[in-house]
């Protein structure tokens, strides 16, 4: 673990970033491979991780997302090394979950990750083209199919985010111009966009949220800006 210091609070392509209550912001420092902590007004209070590719849950390689569940966990897509490390709010590592392949619990390319009202954890397995779901104790639970992400493009990094109202989980198709919504058991529920610049359309759609009214966000990342829809 690293204390806040001035040579600490450089970004390097920053992927992900998530908000823990009315306090502080966790950022995916994504090739500079790290997370940070700051509070809300924007000073450094936290740093951990460094480049590897090793077993060490702070050895970590283009992480890529990160969130924070319901009881302060914070969750990283360590997506060069093919896992999720889950650590505590002062940055002490709790567990990892999965490893490289294609059977159930290991990743290709894990990028995108939502936690449910119940603790469980969604993630985009991308280039298995999949949804995996985890217990709460990091335990495989099922998963299900996602054609639009085959392939294995270094721009394709989805993103969900779950609508914990009326339970939907959602997720961009950057490469398939899209965005698609399941129940939280893998049954489709809607999908719309195509390619193109028109407001129903996209180019490389990434980022997505679910404000707490049902209305979706989107970073059209190659159109240059962020759409909403209700």
């Amino acid at each position: 673990l690293y204390e806040s210091d001035s040579q600490a609070n450089g970004l390097n392509e920053p992927w992900g970033i998530a908000v823990a209550g009315t306090e502080y912001v966790y950022v995916a420092d994504t090739w500079n491979h790290r997370v940070l902590k700051y509070d809300t007004e924007g000073n450094l209070i936290l740093s951990w991780g460094k480049f590897g590719d090793e077993s060490d849950p702070y050895s970590m390689w283009g992480p890529r997302e990160i969130l924070v569940d319901i009881d302060g966990l914070i969750y990283v897509s360590d997506t060069g090394n093919k896992r999720i490390s889950i650590f505590s709010d002062d940055g002490k590592s709790i567990r990892q979950i999965g490893l490289g392949g294609s059977l159930n619990g290991e990743f290709e390319e894990p990028v995108g990750m939502a936690v449910d009202n119940e603790g469980r954890l969604y993630v985009a397995d991308t280039w298995n083209a999949r949804i995996q779901v985890f217990g709460n104790d990091g335990e495989y639970l099922y998963k299900w199919d996602v054609p639009e992400w085959e392939g294995q493009s270094l721009d394709n990094k989805p993103y969900l985010s779950i609508d914990s109202v009326r339970n939907l989980l959602y997720a961009t198709a950057p490469e398939g111009y899209r965005i698609l919504s399941w129940n939280l058991i893998g049954e489709p529920i809607l999908s719309w966009g195509d390619f193109g610049n028109e407001l129903s359309s996209f180019d490389l759609p990434t980022g997505i949220d679910v404000d707490i009214h049902g209305g979706v966000y989107v970073a059209d990342s190659d159109n240059n800006r962020v759409l909403y829809f209700k």
